[in-house]
């Protein structure tokens, strides 16, 4: 159980070591220590500052060929660290398909072993921070009966904690007919956190949605800005034979 899945690369350490190669870069003209700073803010800015956008993702876990299920330790999708906090028990992509088991037509993500999530952004040692809007539960197989409580712990900034209790209707008829997942919504509380925790018996989870995905801030994008002027704005020097 040691292969962890990542979809996209950790965007808190590759940029902070880019304004920290951007720094080094010697550039020419006499600017080029001020294009290089002006630059190296840009990067730092876009890794370590609340930079958000008002859309939404959703994170779909469409991985697994549909009829199996692939373990994993851990799992990073568009960013987002998926992972078991309870130890190496890890998770399970499954691709739908599998008798005894939830059926939603699409992939899904499975705690292997003692029913804990968790999910924050790649940002360590930063907090990225995003509201939980949404996510698809259904109980872990046909063999739990009966409903399952879950218990959702939010972190968000200087020490707040944020919990609600979810229950499944205790529908699960594997690939049977009826609906086996149910949609759960989570309102204002949980809209600026940078980590949610999920508590249960086995369960399965599908169509996560967050609010204010990451992208550049509007400091950001004026650094940018800045650092383009005094490039442009860099003397010409010539050398003459």
């Amino acid at each position: 159980m040691g292969l962890s899945l990542q979809a996209s690369a950790e965007p808190g350490r590759s940029m902070i070591m880019s304004s920290l190669l951007l720094i080094r870069t010697p550039l020419n003209g006499g600017g080029g220590r001020a294009v290089r700073l002006a630059l190296a803010g840009v990067v730092l800015l876009c890794a370590v500052g609340p930079c958000f956008a008002q859309g939404t993702m959703v994170f779909r876990f469409e991985v697994a060929p549909r009829g199996t299920g692939i373990p994993v330790s851990s799992y990073t999708e568009s960013g987002m660290h998926f992972w078991n906090p309870r130890g190496p028990q890890g998770l399970v992509l499954l691709g739908g398909g599998i008798p005894a088991l939830p059926e939603n037509g699409t992939g899904y993500l499975c705690p292997s072993a003692g029913g804990t999530l968790a999910f924050s952004y790649n940002t360590s040692p930063f907090h990225t921070f995003f509201g939980l809007v949404s996510f698809d539960l259904a109980e872990s197989g046909t063999n739990l009966p009966g409903p399952v409580t879950l218990h959702v712990v939010a972190y968000g900034g200087q020490g707040l904690v944020v919990t609600d209790d979810v229950i499944t209707d205790g529908i699960n008829d594997g690939t049977g007919p009826l609906e086996d997942f149910e949609t759960f919504n989570f309102g204002t509380r949980f809209a600026n956190v940078y980590r949610i925790d999920i508590f249960s018996d086995r369960f399965s989870i599908d169509n996560i949605v967050v609010s204010g995905v990451p992208e550049p801030s509007a400091s950001a994008l004026a650094l940018l800005g800045a650092a383009c002027a005094l490039w442009s704005g860099r003397p010409n020097r010539r050398r003459h034979a």
